[in-house]
């Protein structure tokens, strides 16, 4: 059984490394084709613990075909069988996400996708509750048909009640703590906070709680023919089992106390506020809060020029956040920032003796940043 994960392009190895820590499977990741990765299983559970489990994809699919596509009538190349998935009764919808430039747009494809499987199973369409859905993904010239075998998108996060103009997706936030080398002995700050994305992050990564512990019976998959052997509820609870209840040294900070509050309520949500720490204070108060060569990771996705900060004004900024952060950080410590301009940050690190590597560059949507890791 071939399986497809759909991940954001620059975090593919980050996928690869949470599929073979949950399920000892190895991925390949198509060169030539970000964001997609495949591999193979026999095992239904094992596609059950990666969708309750994993923190850095957005979709996973059984991999049906994949064809090149340049024009809409390519779509007729297409090959598939789901008879094991399906009865008379069974009805279905067609979902398509597609990134690049194409001479057709989504609705066309999912017109045409779903024409060609009433034709071939007189299957009923059903957009709002369906038994079934097939998903197609379009990047570029590539189409990779699958069954969606979740029925949700896996990069958000039931617990984002209270947002953040700067907010990070949880998918993003978790693979910036994974880049770093991360692990739960040590100790990790944010002082850039926002809505506590990062931190709850790598708090479930820390406590190894299920990012869906509380959306158990929200997943398609407990509804699909070939699922019917699993006893989800003695596989979640085995999974569970594995829950740590310590409280980690993974802390969030914020100059505001509505933001700070936020954060809590947003840790609360997501079942691991006893896990982590959010504190208020402003930048320069960080070697007053810490101790010098205290703090072994600084994981943040930094103010940026913009509408409420002009140039000068996050110039102070980083130059306050690299002078307390040097102190703060220890000889092997490490700091990964995110942001869409290097440049003005690499300056200011480099002012108080830093080094500074661009270790990837990720597209969040349209854009694109850089992740740098900064070390003494």
């Amino acid at each position: 059984m071939k399986s497809l994960l759909i991940t954001h392009p620059g975090i593919e190895d980050i996928s690869q490394l949470e599929v073979k820590e949950l399920i000892k499977k190895d991925t390949k990741i198509d060169a030539k084709q970000p964001s997609v990765i495949t591999f193979e299983t026999n095992k239904y559970e094992d596609l059950v613990k990666i969708a309750y489990k994993s923190q850095s994809i957005s979709k996973i699919l059984i991999l049906l075909d994949q064809i090149k596509i340049t024009k809409i009538n390519d779509i007729k190349k297409l090959k598939f069988d789901i008879k094991d998935w399906i009865n008379k009764k069974t009805s279905f919808k067609v979902k398509c996400k597609r990134m690049g430039k194409h001479s057709f747009n989504s609705k066309e494809i999912e017109e045409e996708i779903g024409g060609l499987f009433i034709d071939k199973y007189k299957l009923k369409v059903n957009l709002t509750e369906p038994d079934i859905i097939i998903f197609a993904y379009v990047y570029n010239e590539n189409l990779y048909l699958g069954i969606d075998i979740t029925g949700m998108n896996l990069s958000k996060r039931s617990y984002k009640i209270f947002h953040h103009p700067d907010s990070l997706k949880g998918t993003i936030a978790y693979a910036l703590t994974r880049i770093s080398g991360y692990k739960p002995n040590k100790k990790i700050i944010n002082p850039f906070c926002s809505d506590g994305t990062i931190i709850i992050e790598t708090g479930l990564f820390a406590s190894n709680f299920p990012v869906r512990f509380f959306e158990k019976e929200k997943f398609l998959f407990k509804e699909l023919k070939p699922f019917s052997h699993i006893d989800f509820d003695k596989l979640f609870k085995k999974l569970d089992s594995n829950i740590k209840k310590d409280k980690f040294q993974i802390i969030g900070s914020e100059s505001l106390l509505r933001h700070i509050n936020s954060c809590k309520k947003n840790a609360k949500i997501s079942g691991i506020d006893r896990n982590v720490e959010f504190r208020r204070y402003d930048i320069e108060w960080l070697d007053t809060k810490f101790n010098k060569n205290e703090i072994d990771f600084i994981i943040t996705r930094i103010i940026e020029p913009g509408k409420f900060f002009d140039k000068k004004k996050i110039e102070k900024i980083y130059k306050e956040f690299f002078y307390h952060t040097e102190f703060v950080l220890n000889k092997n410590g490490k700091m990964i920032i995110l942001s869409r301009k290097k440049d003005l940050i690499t300056t200011k690190a480099e002012e108080f003796k830093l080094k500074v590597n661009i270790n990837r560059q990720l597209q969040i949507g349209d854009s694109n940043y850089y992740v740098l890791e900064i070390k003494k």
